[in-house]
């Protein structure tokens, strides 16, 4: 079985568990780092700058949606 990468839960540490640690490393995936589509100009370029709020980088298109990830 391969390992999955915990990228900033790190922070963590061991005495939060497991469990907690994947759920927030899945919820922070989505957000840190990936561009998400746009749902104007289809491009995939929109970034969170805040919980809420998203902009498109193409089309400076600024909407809400979900705090972690573009419906």
């Amino acid at each position: 079985m391969a390992k999955e990468k915990m990228r900033t839960v790190k922070r963590l540490g061991a005495g939060y568990g497991l469990k907690p640690r994947r759920r927030l490393n899945e919820i922070e995936g989505g957000y840190l780092g990936r561009l998400q589509k746009c749902s104007e100009c289809g491009a995939q370029k929109v970034k969170r700058i805040e919980a809420g709020i998203w902009k498109c980088q193409k089309c400076n298109r600024k909407f809400a949606s979900n705090a972690y990830r573009v419906i």
